[in-house]
């Protein structure tokens, strides 16, 4: 499987209701590649059953705990964290200088890495932008829920930089967010699949019309290809 050997893997998650029970639909993507699998565990398991245990790619992810359990290869998504830092600022003046600083540090790394500099330059800038992260975490805050909004920064600590080092690597995982909309809008349709029989059948299909699109293929004719061999 070519996502076996990626160098880089975007994977999300969300929740589907297969017989009325609760499972997991998992979307694993690169550039030419799109994988569904839909399973009753969130855990590291799935993980090991797609990529394999010798997976040496990196994991770009929401920061989910199974992430942390399959691998140290990992980048944490920015949007997520911009996500929480401007929804507790919006209810907390004392994080409003938090929010700042972190799109402050990204718009900066942004800005330097437009300029493709080597390696030794990315090194240097992917520590001064763990320090200047680093800094956030220093100061004592009142209230429980900026407190929050710290201590995910600092457990994600180590894993917001690596694309900086990376350029296989992208800062944020929209793109697996993206490949979960069309499943999410069939699962608000259907309500619930009624057993695991119907769970391979969609994610077989899901994974082939995904990939299709993702290589400029047109879904129907490769459909019909099949269908006709």
């Amino acid at each position: 499987m070519e996502l076996r050997d990626a160098e880089a893997v975007h994977v999300d998650e969300t929740s589907f209701s297969v017989g009325g029970e609760y499972w997991w639909l998992w979307s694993f993507s690169n550039d030419e590649h799109v994988l569904y699998r839909l399973v009753n565990s969130r855990g590291s398991n799935v993980l090991e059953e797609v990529l394999g245990e010798d997976f040496d790619g990196w994991i770009i992810s929401d920061g989910l705990s199974a992430y942390s359990a399959f691998t140290e290869k990992q980048q944490r998504c920015w949007s997520h964290l911009f996500r929480e830092a401007e929804d507790v600022s919006d209810k907390f003046e004392e994080a409003v200088p938090i929010d700042e600083k972190l799109h402050e540090i990204y718009n900066h790394i942004d800005e330097f890495l437009e300029g493709d500099p080597p390696p030794p330059e990315r090194e240097e800038k992917k520590e001064w932008g763990i320090e200047a992260m680093k800094e956030l975490t220093k100061e004592e805050y009142d209230e429980e829920k900026v407190a929050d909004l710290i201590t995910y920064i600092e457990n994600g600590m180590g894993h917001w930089f690596p694309y900086v080092v990376e350029p296989d690597v992208d800062p944020t995982n929209n793109q697996a967010e993206r490949d979960l909309r069309e499943p999410i809008v069939i699962r608000k349709i259907i309500g619930t699949l009624r057993n695991e029989k119907g769970t391979k059948i969609f994610e077989r299909i899901m994974t082939m019309l995904a990939t299709w699109k993702r290589q400029g293929l047109n879904p129907k004719e490769e459909m019909l290809k099949i269908i006709r061999g």
